[in-house]
């Protein structure tokens, strides 16, 4: 008996072929999450700063610490407060841009980098220029402790400096302050000129 044609034969199909996505690199999410983090925390510190500096006066000598406010301290405190708060507002968009993998976002933080770098260096002219001033206001500080250390009768504990001691103590403290927050700008700053950091933002939509 002749075998009859097989019916329905169909060519060999070959498996279809996975073509599998290229997976994503984590920075922009760590970055990302760490920058806008940085951003709101600058916007709360910096707002309550700025509203400090506007109602200090108006708040007890106990409860200031003795503070007296030179008005030029005021009102330069007041300026960098409000550029300060812009600035972080460009931190905020540049944060959430690079989230969602966007290219503006990177562009975004590098402006912002150069931004607050310049007003860390505007700060310190600020403070260099403001010397007297600055050492008036220390100089209210250690008088107020030790008008307390008199009235607890711990004269023991009572500190006595000269002008230019004072000086040094709030340069050096505000140089500290600098260079901490000059940290993660100058991080950020590297990190995002690096030449595989730059190709792969080229891919992005």
């Amino acid at each position: 008996m002749d075998e009859s044609p097989e019916q329905g034969i169909h060519p060999p199909v070959e498996p279809a072929e996975l073509v599998a996505d290229e997976p994503q690199t984590k920075w922009p999410k760590v970055i990302g999450v760490i920058s806008l983090i940085y951003a709101i925390g600058g916007l709360l510190c910096n707002t309550f700063n700025g509203v400090w500096l506007g109602v200090a006066d108006m708040i007890p000598e106990m409860f200031r610490g003795g503070v007296e406010i030179p008005p030029i301290v005021r009102i330069a405190g007041i300026v960098q407060a409000v550029l300060t708060l812009g600035v972080g507002i460009l931190m905020v968009m540049g944060s959430v841009s690079l989230l969602r993998r966007r290219r503006a976002g990177p562009g975004l933080l590098k402006k912002w980098v150069l931004l607050r770098m310049a007003l860390l260096l505007l700060a310190v002219v600020a403070m260099v220029l403001t010397g007297p001033a600055q050492t008036q206001m220390h100089r209210s500080i250690l008088e107020f402790q030790n008008d307390m250390f008199r009235e607890a009768d711990m004269t023991d504990r009572i500190v006595e400096k000269t002008d230019e001691e004072l000086w040094q103590k709030a340069m050096l403290q505000g140089g500290i302050a600098a260079g901490l927050f000059a940290i993660y700008p100058v991080f950020l700053g590297l990190w995002l000129s690096r030449k595989k950091i730059t190709a792969e933002v080229e891919q992005w939509g």
